[in-house]
């Protein structure tokens, strides 16, 4: 249900709260722009249609006339109807209009000078040309206009009046305080104020009030300064500005805003974690201030190790787990415990490697392999089979014996190749 004041006759109302009003403001007040009830009409409304026929007041109502003999005319007569089609007398036809003879005759009414009516002739035929000049009057049923300008509305005013407004480039109509219509490009703040919905806005620039957290936007109107931090206080953010360098920002129950920047504490537990990067870089020399390297000495999967890596080339294909030595051409190749030219071990595969390929290489560590059985303590040596490790020493004539670590379980090796090479004579 509609509670609102009334609605205007621009946005589809009648701007009234009464029918009078309604009718008048609609251009439908009865007696001066629309016909009321007439008994004459009803009895107007009940005479059949038929082509050629006249209606003619009758001494009670209204009656027909029907058409007649062609050549006849509509002449008077002293006794009911009073009006007839009859012959002309004599045969002789109209012989003068408008009190003038001639073949051609103007009138004009005498309350209304716009319209025209020429009468012209030929033989005996005879032609009617009405002619209008000036406007229309709203009295009339016209605009009052007497032309119109392109992209323009016609707007009823207080006064009934119909007045023409132009309309111009990306304006739209909007009426004032007293109801008068005009284009306008920028919307009253009345309506402003009241704009509820928005469609999507693709550009310009805003100039309300701060957009609110609940609505996307940060609810502060601070400019964005460098290194300014934006904090939520619970409702709207807040900035809190750059600090002294060297400060760490810190968590704070006290401070207004829960952090607040402050010398780092060196009495704390200090960092208990650090997000893993699978490629860090350091930008000096790392000192462990007394501190140590723990390595798993269990990987957590097979055929993976921790320790000391690197990434290197390899002078042919060799697999994981394969112990190698570095030839004089930069490459790594298999050892093979028979001759020293193939000693000694420096680096073992962490993974498969092609011929002139890089890949990973163990230096120092764990590294687990689910198909050894080791011994669990025992001593580990470089094999006289290329590539491989064994767990007794070579003993054949001028074979190389070198120690490279030990199993820590049965599927676990310490790979930490000895500098000391013994040649067996």
């Amino acid at each position: 249900m509609w509670n609102g004041t009334e609605i205007g006759v621009l946005y589809g109302g009648t701007g009234t709260s009464t029918a009078a009003g309604a009718r008048t403001n609609l251009g439908l007040a009865i007696g001066s722009d629309i016909q009321g009830y007439d008994a004459d009409l009803t009895d107007l409304a009940g005479i059949a249609r038929q082509v050629g026929d006249l209606i003619i007041g009758g001494s009670s109502a209204w009656q027909r006339l029907g058409t007649s003999t062609a050549g006849y005319v509509l002449t008077v007569t002293s006794t009911s109807p009073y009006i007839v089609w009859q012959q002309v007398s004599g045969g002789s036809g109209i012989s003068s209009l408008n009190g003038l003879s001639g073949s051609s005759q103007t009138f004009a009414t005498g309350t209304d000078t716009n319209l025209g009516l020429t009468i012209g002739s030929s033989g005996s035929t005879h032609t009617f040309t009405p002619t209008w000049t000036g406007s229309l009057a709203e009295s009339r049923g016209g605009t009052g206009q007497s032309s119109f300008t392109a992209n323009s509305l016609l707007f009823a005013t207080s006064t009934s009046d119909l007045v023409e407004i132009t309309a111009s480039a990306n304006t739209i109509p909007q009426a004032n305080a007293s109801g008068k219509l005009s284009f306008v490009q920028t919307l009253a703040t009345a309506i402003q104020d009241n704009i509820t919905r928005l469609g999507t806005i693709v550009s310009g620039v805003w100039n309300g009030t701060a957009i609110g957290t609940q609505y996307g936007g940060t609810g502060t109107s601070t400019s964005a300064l460098k290194g300014r931090l934006l904090i939520g206080d619970g409702s709207v953010f807040t900035t809190l500005a750059t600090s002294t360098d060297g400060l760490v920002l810190t968590a704070s129950s006290t401070a207004p805003l829960g952090v607040v920047w402050q010398t780092a504490s060196s009495s704390g537990s200090g960092i208990t974690s650090v997000q893993q990067d699978t490629a860090p870089k350091l930008g000096g020399n790392l000192d462990l201030n007394s501190y140590n390297v723990k390595l798993n000495n269990y990987p957590s999967s097979n055929l993976s190790g921790e320790g000391l890596y690197t990434i290197a080339t390899a002078g042919e294909s060799v697999s994981s787990t394969d112990i190698l030595y570095l030839k004089s051409d930069g490459k790594y190749w298999k050892i093979d415990a028979d001759a020293s030219s193939t000693m000694p071990v420096s680096v073992m595969a962490m993974a498969n490697i092609d011929a002139n390929a890089t890949g990973t290489i163990l230096n120092y560590g764990y590294f687990r392999d689910d198909s050894w059985n080791w011994t669990k303590g025992i001593l580990l040596y470089a094999s006289t089979t290329a590539g491989k490790i064994t767990n007794s020493a070579p003993s054949g004539s001028a074979d190389q014996v070198q120690i490279i670590g030990y199993a820590a379980t049965s599927t676990v090796i310490f790979f930490n190749p000895s500098p000391v090479l013994v040649e067996i004579n």
